[in-house]
Formats: C-alpha cells, structure tokens, sequence
C-alpha cells in the first residue's frame, strides 16, 4: 500500500473568498522566507489492524491503515503554498501590504517584520480494504472486494510574530482542524482508492490552511488598523 500510494500527486489551492482592496495600502510588512514546512517528505502508510473470519463455506477478512499526508505528494511544496496564501489574504486588507523579504528587503530598522513558524502540520487518513468469499457450485470461489476511505482530518497549527525593529507587536499560535466531508462509497480497487486518498487529504490540507488563514488575516488587520489611528492620533 504504501509504494504504490507514493505514485500519487494532487495540488493544493486556495479561493480568496473576501473582496480584492483594489489599491496598495500604505503599511508595508515584509514577510520573512518560510524555511520547513513541518511534515514528512514521503506519505507513509501504517497498518492498524487485520481481521479475519474463516468459516467452512464463506471467508472474509478485512485490513486498516492509516495514512500520513507527505510533501512529496503535493504540488506546490507546502511552505510555498503558505506563503502564496499569506500574500493573497493578507493583501486583500486596507490597512497592510505584505512583500517578500527577498523580494524587497527593509530598508529601514523601523520597518514591519512577519516571521512564520509552522508548528504542527499533520493529515491523516483512514482506509479499508477487505474482501468476502464465498464457495459457490463445485466449490468454486466468489469474491468480492471492499475499497473504503473511512475518515480525512488534518491537524495544523502556526505561528505568527509581528516585529517592528526589536519591538515584538504580536505573537500568537493560530490553531485548526478540519475533517474533510466525504461520499460513503466502494472504490473499484487500491489504486483507486490510494489516488483518491491522496486528492482527499489535499484538499483538507488546503481547506484547514484557508480558514486558518483568514484568522490570521482578520486579526492582522485589526492589530494594524489599530497602529494607523495610533499613528495618526501622534500627528
């Protein structure tokens, strides 16, 4: 099961489902390269239990695992991904515009800093396979196969610090989880339901990135909202 879930690629994405700011807001933030995205390269696939149940004229047996989401399952690699839908997000407020840090270093000890952290990054996924046979006319054997996606849920959880020179502005662990919805279905064979494994837990990957995302967007905005009036209560 797992060399041959390791054949699979599915994309991540993300849908910006606030509206566009058409304009640059003054406030730049220079956003600091994400180095780890925290998850195993590889997906792995751990088996959880076996059972069997032989009789004299039927036999069924069943098997489950548990699968890991890995990073070389994914286009783009994760930490990019993030970083993208950072930058959408984000700059879809009226109050902040965050840049690349290659892109455009600070030029000034002052500027706004964003340093990423990724904390936890877990998806998982529980599968079945099994089959039942039955002893048919002339002792010839039946058999009918059980491909099952059981459950899709990912754990994630990062860390975001607001810097302004050495000054720390904020400094919070945003945490979600996400369990992918799923249609209660009998996959023809392994393959079928190793691709479609892959595709699920992509998408949960990417859903829980979205809404913990739009966190992070919607508590970024404030906080800067807040230091514009600040600064302009100064003048």
């Amino acid at each position: 099961m797992q060399k041959e879930i390791r054949e699979y690629r599915s994309n991540l994405f993300y849908e910006l489902s606030t509206p566009l700011y058409p304009d640059t807001a003054l406030t730049r933030v220079h956003l600091k390269f994400i180095d780890y995205s925290n998850m195993d390269y590889y997906t792995g696939v751990q088996k959880k239990g076996t059972t069997i149940l032989p009789l004299l004229l039927y036999m069924y047996d069943k098997h489950r695992f548990k699968n890991k989401l890995g990073e070389d399952s994914l286009y783009p690699t994760y930490r990019e991904f993030l970083t993208e839908a950072l930058l959408t997000e984000c700059n879809s407020s009226t109050c902040l515009h965050l840049v690349e840090e290659e892109q455009l270093p600070p030029s000034e000890p002052s500027a706004y800093t964003m340093e990423v952290k990724i904390i936890n990054n877990q998806t998982h996924a529980i599968t079945t396979t099994g089959s039942h046979s039955v002893i048919w006319l002339e002792w010839e054997h039946l058999t009918f196969e059980k491909h099952w996606l059981k459950q899709v849920e990912t754990d994630l959880s990062i860390r975001i610090t607001i810097a302004r020179g050495e000054e720390t502005l904020h400094d919070k662990v945003y945490s979600r989880k996400w369990v992918q919805p799923l249609y209660d279905r009998n996959y023809p064979d392994s393959q079928e339901l190793n691709r479609v494994c892959i595709e699920y837990m992509a998408e949960s990957l990417s859903r829980c990135t979205k809404e913990l995302v739009e966190d992070i967007a919607t508590e970024l905005h404030l906080l800067f909202t807040g230091l514009m009036y600040k600064e302009k209560s100064r003048l």
